[in-house]
């Protein structure tokens, strides 16, 4: 995004300022950034180029490498059904909040990519620019996968109309686009569910199948587990803050709030419940004086720790220790 912004005349340090992105947090491949992050990003990269259609041009040029694992999914399929099938399958490890599925044959005897989303806790604008490009994008794939343009028939959106008009949409679908649908929906002839992919190796997408999978089923634990794995992984000596966390799951601060409230935590009661667990594993296999242990968890004095540790346990550091060595 950032690339592509730069080339119609943006500036990088404002669109990393306005996205709170640092260049050690774009140089970390295996990194996440959040959905708050994401939408000023776009916010700021269509004000910074100047281009009021700047998801709809940046999507059009995307390729499915820029998907990471979904990307080489989609790119080592043997038909287009199956790179769509494997995009609305594992599009939650690219867009968390969005529900993405393939429709075959539908009302309209058309097929479709379709997606839904909850109200984001972000700016609608960025939303517009997000699901363009996305939409956007699915044709671009296409074209990538199999070497021939999508026969888009029909393609909706759940925002209004821009008032910037409406060329550019036409420009990248070939179609008139309507606006104020119920979801985001790319209809195209069915028949190109059976193209073949130019890249296609059954060995190679059986590999990263298993590899999406694996990912999926770690992103289904519950968010507070996620949060207090994040937690106990940077509580070496100070504190870990929300917003580092946050980061850490790919979500906003505001979202990672309110998902620990929905599990009935909150994010003050994980880093104590971490606190406690590493405390008691370190008191009961004797593993450094109490003095550090206390330093290790963030704890600037020895005598909050022993408050702390008396709340969770009812007894002092010293007396869980000897009680445990004689166990």
């Amino acid at each position: 995004m950032i690339r592509c912004a730069v080339e119609k005349g943006a500036r990088r340090r404002v669109l990393q300022t306005a996205a709170r992105l640092t260049d050690d947090a774009l140089n970390d491949l295996d990194g996440w950034v959040g959905g708050e992050q994401m939408a000023m990003l776009w916010v700021s990269a269509a004000e910074e180029s100047g281009d009021p259609d700047f998801g709809l041009h940046m999507g059009s040029q995307s390729r499915p490498s820029e998907l990471s694992i979904v990307g080489y999914l989609m790119l080592s399929s043997e038909t287009l059904g199956e790179a769509f099938g494997a995009l609305a399958r594992y599009y939650m490890l690219v867009a968390p909040d969005r529900q993405t599925r393939l429709v075959r044959g539908g009302s309209d005897h058309a097929a479709a990519l379709e997606i839904e989303m909850g109200t984001p806790p972000y700016p609608l604008s960025a939303c517009r620019q997000s699901l363009e490009a996305a939409m956007a994008a699915f044709t671009s794939f296409a074209k990538r996968l199999t070497g021939r343009p999508l026969p888009v028939l029909t393609v909706a959106f759940a925002h209004e109309q821009p008032t910037t008009g409406t060329v550019t949409h036409e420009e990248v679908f070939g179609v008139v686009p309507t606006f104020g649908a119920e979801l985001y929906r790319l209809a195209f002839e069915p028949t190109a569910l059976r193209w073949r992919g130019v890249e296609a190796s059954p060995e190679l997408h059986a590999v990263f199948e298993r590899e999406a999978d694996r990912l999926v089923d770690q992103q289904a634990q519950t968010v507070s587990s996620r949060a207090a794995a994040s937690v106990e992984q940077r509580l070496r000596g100070s504190v870990p803050v929300l917003a580092d966390v946050a980061a850490d799951l790919a979500l906003g601060e505001r979202t990672l709030q309110r998902h620990l409230a929905d599990e009935g935590t909150t994010f003050q009661q994980v880093i104590d419940d971490v606190r406690r667990d590493i405390a008691t594993r370190h008191l009961s296999g004797n593993q450094g004086t109490i003095h550090e242990v206390a330093f290790l968890l963030g704890y600037s004095e020895p005598s909050a720790f022993h408050r702390a540790f008396k709340r969770w346990t009812g007894v002092t550091p010293g007396a869980y220790r000897s009680v445990r060595a004689e166990a």
